[in-house]
């Protein structure tokens, strides 16, 4: 496991986005980073769950404690998070903490912004950002910003104002870094002394998202800093086997979806299962009659 270190010249942090469906990937992407020492803190880029419900999540908390990783660990959701009706921001907020949050290391700021998944959030967290910015800008050195949909690769077309809004709050107050996800890939730019950087291969399923091949990998980010000289290290990690990845599947479904319905019909499911069972018993008594009058074969 890596250990914070408290020396004032060394800042050294992890950022993973998109674990997804992929989380026998993402326990290899873990298992890579316990072996890098003096890591102070790990990121999330959202994605987290497949699919934004309870039982989706609960699953990803699990899958994340048996691999025993206990560093500090700060979330920002992702649009397979949340989403209105099924899973909210107010049930995302009693698993992860605050949807949009800042915190002070090491005389630099770092932001996570995670409410841009809906227009009222979306306004909520460009304030919040704005307001930390103004606060906060002129008291440290450098400034780091996470969220999830990458703001010079998303097409939503409604998109396109707030994008803007965020660029030049960015721009504005020289923001350092902003890290996102979204998309399961590496990719990298720097565009008015901001570097954007896509690190959204923790664990889903690679897709080449009209992109093609270019940065198409999981992997691990790791950035340092030390005598204000940034080292950014991308970290490729294998995926996981095919059977693995099948395995995880039924896992998921078995946990999430099957327990949760046996757990809710009790007696249909036990009626279901007494059904299956007697269909079992006729038909390996078939068999075993069959097999005892040769005449029948």
């Amino acid at each position: 496991m890596g250990q914070e270190y408290t020396g004032s010249n060394l800042l050294k942090f992890a950022v993973i986005g998109d674990i997804n469906d992929g989380t026998e990937t993402f326990e290899n992407v873990v298992a890579r980073l316990r072996k890098e020492e003096h890591i102070a803190f790990l990121v999330l880029l959202g994605d987290c769950a497949a699919d934004p419900s309870q039982n989706l999540h609960t699953y990803f908390i699990e899958e994340f404690a048996e691999t025993g990783f206990n560093l500090p660990t700060f979330v920002v959701a992702g649009n397979h998070d949340v989403e209105a009706g099924r899973f909210g921001y107010r049930e995302f907020e009693k698993l992860y903490g605050s949807t949009d949050f800042s915190f002070l290391y090491l005389n630099n700021l770092f932001i996570g912004l995670g409410g841009i998944h809906d227009s009222e959030k979306l306004r909520e967290t460009l304030t919040f950002l704005e307001k930390t910015l103004q606060e906060k800008r002129h008291l440290v050195n450098k400034v780091f910003v996470f969220m999830h949909y990458p703001l010079q690769l998303y097409d939503n077309p409604a998109s396109q104002e707030w994008r803007k809004e965020f660029q030049n709050l960015f721009q504005q107050y020289k923001v350092t870094y902003v890290f996102s996800g979204h998309y399961h890939r590496y990719l990298r730019t720097d565009a008015n002394g901001v570097v954007y950087l896509i690190t959204g291969g923790g664990g889903g399923q690679l897709r080449r998202q009209g992109l093609g091949d270019i940065g198409l990998f999981h992997h691990l980010t790791i950035i340092e800093m030390k005598d204000n000289d940034i080292t950014e290290r991308i970290i490729p990690i294998p995926g996981a086997s095919v059977w693995s990845r099948i395995m995880e599947q039924f896992e998921r479904y078995g946990l999430t979806v099957l327990l949760p319905w046996v757990t809710r019909h009790t007696a249909s499911a036990m009626a279901i299962g007494t059904i299956v069972m007697g269909c079992f018993l006729w038909g390996a008594n078939e068999c075993h009659y069959f097999l005892k009058r040769p005449e029948l074969r």
